[in-house]
């Protein structure tokens, strides 16, 4: 498969030139870049102006339910040794024109309708074709296959790493030396394989909180991955094997930024059914799920759709301000305990008075309420005046006694540590 150029005489046509008859036909892209074409084997029955979507070792006709969409046939070739092959337009950004006759609006979704050579376009909810700009009655409708349908990184991908010179044994040697541990061959198929990580990376590009840099970075790991444990035999081309290795190293980055807990492979895969069976319910039944119904449409436990669930709500900051502009409250106040504070503080004061009875239980009687008495130990705090009245001693030898005293309770508060 290689990549070319649109021959002359099938450049853009203007937007101005009407459509005849049935069938796709490109017009721009979006990024106003000349159109990729790749040369791809076609099955079944195919015809130039088709939407066409990926299957087993090339492309045909898109079908209703086709999702694994690529883009459109521009024309057909002679018959080779390999079989027929096709040039499809497989840009991700490409608009087409097809006729309809409809008015509708842009942003429509849209559904791929008819057979080879008559293909249109009918209504969908979750149509695989977005309307690109608002068209009137008679005019021809444009529209962009959505991204997440496209399917033109596994094309693009193949066709890069088997351009002009690159023969397959070179590739298997240099994924061989790269397992390795060959640096040179190392960066070789990382650069041979860049455009294709790029692309994987796209998918991800609106995720909040994660960098590009950062996903082509685990891309890149993944597809190093790949090369350890890619088995060239088994005649599965390196690209379709190594792609998952690089989807799941994505995954698991914007797992690990976005979400308080990180999820294993498995548990993605749940969160991934379930999200499915919940917008399925939503649009049956016009209402939210419940956890028994979630976990009957997904087969998963209950209470494991109910942890997918609820990792899968968006945390929100403490500081988060609530009530209304106006407001200088924040999450943190509502949810705050006012007990808390008080109760953690008595908490305290108990284990430290139970410390002190523990500590003067060693000393003599007087020295005990001498103590008790000046610091207001389980009763009103007094001077040393009045304890020594009640003594019928002075207060300065009851300032003694209260020195030797405190000086019994540090030796006893050192003892155990020191043992240690």
């Amino acid at each position: 498969m290689s990549l070319a150029r649109v021959p002359r005489s099938q450049e853009p046509p203007s937007r101005t030139r009407p459509v005849v008859g049935a069938g796709f036909e490109f017009r721009y892209r979006l990024s106003h870049q000349p159109p990729t074409v790749a040369e791809v084997c076609c099955g079944g029955k195919l015809a130039p102006g088709d939407l066409v979507h990926l299957r087993s070792g090339g492309v045909s006709a898109a079908l209703s339910a086709s999702r694994r969409l690529v883009g459109v046939a521009v024309n057909l070739e002679a018959t080779r040794a390999e079989g027929p092959t096709a040039r499809v337009i497989t840009n991700a950004d490409a608009v087409y024109a097809i006729v309809d006759g409809d008015a509708r609006v842009a942003g429509t979704s849209l559904a791929v309708t008819g057979e080879s050579g008559r293909q249109g376009v009918l209504p969908s909810d979750d149509g695989p074709l977005e309307l690109v700009a608002d068209c009137a009655e008679g005019e021809p409708s444009l529209v962009r296959i959505k991204l997440d349908h496209h399917r033109e990184i596994l094309l693009a991908a193949r066709a890069a790493a088997r351009g002009p010179g690159v023969a397959a044994r070179q590739e298997r040697n240099l994924i061989v030396a790269a397992a390795a541990g060959d640096p040179d061959a190392t960066a070789a198929l990382v650069k041979r394989f860049m455009p294709a990580i790029h692309s994987v990376a796209r998918l991800y590009r609106h995720t909040r909180g994660v960098e590009q840099a950062e996903l082509i970075q685990d891309g890149v790991v993944g597809l190093l991955r790949a090369a350890k444990r890619y088995d060239s035999t088994l005649g599965t081309p390196f690209w379709a094997y190594s792609s998952w290795w690089v989807r799941q190293a994505m995954q698991q980055l914007v797992s690990e930024v976005t979400r308080p807990a990180v999820l294993s492979d498995r548990a993605l895969r749940g969160l991934a059914r379930t999200r499915e069976a919940r917008g399925a319910f939503l649009q049956e039944h016009g209402r939210e799920p419940t956890v028994d119904e979630l976990a009957a449409g997904t087969g998963l436990a209950p209470r494991q759709a109910e942890s997918l669930l609820a990792i899968e709500r968006t945390p929100r900051a403490l500081g988060e301000p609530v009530g209304g502009p106006e407001s200088c409250a924040t999450l943190a106040d509502q949810i705050v305990d006012p007990d808390a504070e008080s109760e953690y503080t008595g908490v305290l004061e108990r284990i430290a008075i139970a410390q002190v009875r523990g500590l003067i239980a060693g000393l003599s009687e007087r020295e005990r309420r001498i103590l008790r008495d000046h610091y207001g130990l389980d009763r009103s705090a007094r001077t040393l005046r009045t304890i020594g009245h009640d003594l019928d001693l002075s207060a300065e030898r009851v300032r003694q006694i209260e020195e030797q005293a405190l000086a019994k309770l540090r030796a006893a508060a050192v003892r155990p540590r020191a043992g240690v």
